[in-house]
């Protein structure tokens, strides 16, 4: 966490006492609505702070059920169904679920977002995933910016604020200052994994050794001055020093790497990362500059992104995931796998080298895998859909209105319908 906010956010964190477990002994299922997500776009990519303290009161939002969206579980106390109105679980291997609560301002894709960055860092690793469970790990998705609602007493979790939770595609995704848009979806997450899951000194986990490897690479990283760097100001030093008595160094050094890692900071005019906090801006920074990091980021976290990025209904003109140094998003969405457009706007997609993924929305779209072995998703089955193969593309229409809308594709090897899945080159 950055020095802006000197205090952790996890609440509650001593995982022994005053959990609620009984809040997570319901999933929030899938639905058979055939309804689109409900997207606040309004509130998507927003940064800034709301003057002032408010209270936090009851929702009044209707949960949409898509996506496994749904209300709270029956089980949920009092406190919870008056402070959120919408849900989302994931699921673990041991049968239990870590579950995501929203307040009503909290959009959609920003609940599925979350829940997708959790599921990414823990695949494959099924021991931390039901080790979450079985302490009651869960996320909070509040409204507005750190800072700006009184939490009342009674709720345990990692809070995350509708204002640090950026979408890719929207106005946020694209800036680059982090004093207005603020990513800060990967840290809280990994901190609730990190605490809840892989374990600590304080509160030992599922993996301690891999705990260990990241002490041992924090601990290096401070006495060489990489974490905090030899540039940070006496807020910062002291901000540290109240992470040595909580006992939350390594949570908070493991966060500055991971962000480094996936290129949250390297279109921000900081010289390093998390605000300068971090001596190690970009991958490449972070292999040379703080091998021990690397080597953690190497050995526990995959070197791409592979959820399915909903970008944003906002977004008009072509979304790359290709690193373009002219477009300071692409710093981050060059490590993005499989990405899907929402809304209306007529908006198009630029593959990468890996194997895609790609989905268009109800509009006219023009999709263009690069290279790999791209594949298309589509919602319905092949019989409701006009391909016309032409010289260097293929246009596939949809015969229903607000679905697929109208595509055209290159560079794509595959068409997934509902049904079946074709070879481009057979149609």
């Amino acid at each position: 966490m950055f020095k802006a906010n000197l205090d952790r956010k996890l609440i509650g964190s001593g995982i022994a006492v005053g959990l609620i477990v009984s809040l997570l002994t319901g999933c929030g299922g899938s639905s058979n609505s055939t309804n689109s997500a409900t997207s606040n776009t309004g509130n998507t990519g927003n940064g800034g702070t709301t003057p002032g303290t408010t209270t936090v009161t009851g929702n009044d939002c209707i949960a949409t059920n898509t996506l496994g969206i749904s209300k709270l579980p029956a089980a949920s106390t009092a406190l919870y169904k008056t402070t959120f109105c919408k849900y989302l679980a994931l699921p673990t291997p041991g049968g239990k679920s870590i579950g995501f609560y929203a307040q009503q301002a909290i959009s959609d894709d920003q609940l599925i977002r979350a829940q997708r960055i959790l599921a990414f860092y823990l695949e494959g690793k099924d021991s931390v995933a039901n080790h979450m469970a079985e302490n009651g790990a869960h996320m909070m998705l509040l409204k507005g910016a750190d800072g700006d609602i009184e939490l009342p007493d009674g709720l345990q979790g990692q809070p995350l604020y509708e204002k640090e939770m950026i979408t890719e595609g929207s106005i946020g995704y694209s800036s680059t200052d982090p004093n207005t848009y603020r990513d800060a979806s990967f840290e809280e997450i990994l901190h609730l994994m990190h605490d809840y899951g892989i374990g600590t000194a304080s509160q030992p986990g599922a993996d301690m050794a891999f705990s260990s490897q990241i002490k041992k690479a924090q601990e290096n990283a401070m006495a060489q001055s990489l974490w905090p760097s030899a540039s940070v100001d006496q807020d910062t030093r002291n901000w540290i020093e109240e992470l040595r008595k909580e006992g939350s160094l390594s949570q908070e050094y493991l966060a500055s790497v991971l962000d480094s890692y996936y290129g949250l900071w390297q279109g921000t005019p900081e010289p390093g990362g998390m605000r300068g906090i971090y001596a190690a801006k970009t991958r490449a920074d972070v292999e040379t500059k703080d091998p021990l990091g690397y080597a953690v980021m190497q050995a526990y976290f995959q070197p791409n992104l592979t959820y399915m990025a909903r970008i944003d209904p906002s977004f008009s003109g072509t979304f790359s995931l290709q690193l373009d140094n002219n477009q300071s998003y692409t710093y981050k969405s060059q490590y993005l796998t499989h990405a899907r457009l929402t809304g209306s706007n007529d908006s198009n997609l630029q593959g990468n080298a890996r194997d895609n993924l790609l989905a268009g929305n109800s509009a006219t779209n023009n999709i263009d895998g690069a290279d790999g072995i791209d594949t298309l998703l589509l919602q319905g089955p092949l019989s409701a859909y006009s391909i016309q193969k032409n010289a260097n593309s293929i246009v596939i229409q949809d015969s229903m209105n607000n679905r697929d809308g109208i595509i055209e594709i290159r560079n794509v090897e595959k068409v997934r319908f509902s049904d079946q899945e074709k070879q481009t080159e057979n149609f």
